[in-house]
């Protein structure tokens, strides 16, 4: 056995078999849950395309003269807010009951439904608004039309990007600036190279929502600020393990990726977008014998949503690898900032609670959108003993 391999077992014995079977149970439940999750979507397409009440969203404006704006805009409507209704039981069992049952969270139902009915809500008014705009290039541009809604969709993300850390964060969690201190003083410190200023690091409570062991570097253009969640100081966090932390986050900012990643998700949008209009005119080819112009009508909104949901899903493993060569990238960062080896594999230890820490290879490639727990130690590890010889 190597020092790399001694070391990294030495990290990870600190986890009780108890644990690491729990964190097996919890992780691999949660890749049946997002395939349970897309059939329950496609059938809840299936049943929104055949209510009368959608029909009705998307008949009743048209019969007023140009009205084609206000016909995708309350069929968008009506189908998204039906698709929350219908979805939310299993919100309920998957997103609250079962984080309960796994330790990950204490909140109360009664909160929990709040804040997923305000982001239901608003999810519901800006996606109605977003395919309006689409149903509005589809008509104008015709068969190039899913070029524009990538481009669309780009300013989309953007646009939330940069809203929602002001807007919708401060509705969820109360953010308080930190308390002068050890913790402060070490933040500041890592912060100091990048340009955000001590007085936008905040701590919140994050254990409203989840005991999850967490911080985040979220905004654009002059509105970046640092955000400990408070269930770090709840499970002990000290100095190494906060500064490891914040310096990967800290990576992601320095490293632009969230610039990167609305690039890269505009671009997997068009795709899906173009694949989406290919199918969708295969299908409508096929039932009515060559009227493959119908992606125009917004009644084929849930047919539309169908096929994109389903190429998303499909494009998962896509998607993962991406996100691990970031979070790649961001531990990198954090070792040659913070100079913590032991205090991100500390870290790490308390992340093992909701996402198993050793899988196979094969799980890892197609369902981790993190390096796994293990191998993020390793090269913690590896890192420690080449620059401290």
């Amino acid at each position: 056995m190597t020092l790399v391999d001694f070391e990294t077992q030495n990290w990870l014995s600190m986890l009780s078999s108890e644990d690491v079977s729990r964190a097996v149970d919890y992780t691999q439940g949660n890749h049946w849950i997002s395939l349970v999750q897309l059939i329950i979507t496609l059938a809840a397409c299936f049943v929104i395309s055949r209510l009368p009440l959608f029909r009705w969203a998307v008949e009743r404006p048209l019969r007023h003269k140009h009205r084609q704006k206000l016909s995708a805009f309350s069929a968008a409507l009506v189908f998204f807010a039906v698709l929350a209704l219908m979805t939310f039981p299993f919100s309920v069992l998957f997103d609250w009951h079962r984080e309960r049952v796994f330790d990950l969270s204490r909140q109360p139902f009664s909160d929990w439904a709040s804040q997923w009915f305000l982001i239901s809500g608003l999810t519901t008014l800006f996606s109605a608004v977003l395919l309006m705009c689409i149903y509005v290039l589809i008509r104008r541009t015709g068969r190039f039309w899913w070029i524009w809604a990538s481009a669309l969709a780009a300013s989309s993300l953007l646009l939330v990007t940069v809203l929602a850390p002001a807007l919708i964060a401060p509705r969820l969690n109360t953010f308080t600036p930190a308390p002068p201190g050890d913790v402060l003083s070490a933040v500041t410190e890592l912060a100091a190279s990048t340009g955000i200023p001590d007085d936008m690091i905040y701590i919140y409570d994050g254990s409203r929502q989840s005991d999850r062991f967490t911080a985040n570097v979220s905004g654009l253009f002059g509105t970046s600020s640092i955000a400990l969640s408070d269930t770090m100081f709840q499970q002990g966090a000290d100095i190494a393990e906060i500064r490891a932390v914040v310096a990967h986050e800290l990576g992601h900012y320095v490293k632009h990726h969230v610039l990167l990643t609305l690039a890269f998700y505009s671009g997997l949008a068009g795709l899906v977008f173009f694949l989406t209009d290919r199918i969708f005119c295969a299908i409508a080819h096929r039932r009515t014998g060559g009227l493959n112009h119908m992606i125009q009508d917004p009644s084929s909104l849930p047919l539309m949503y169908a096929i994109f949901t389903a190429l998303l899903f499909l494009a998962t493993p896509v998607t993962n690898t991406y996100s691990r060569l970031l979070e790649n990238t961001a531990d990198v960062y954090a070792l040659r900032l913070s100079d913590e080896p032991d205090g991100l594999a500390s870290a790490l230890i308390k992340t093992a609670n909701y996402r198993a820490p050793s899988p196979h290879w094969l799980e890892e490639m197609l369902f981790y959108s993190h390096p796994s727990v293990e191998r993020r130690i390793r090269r913690a590890m590896v890192w420690k003993i080449e620059n401290r010889q």
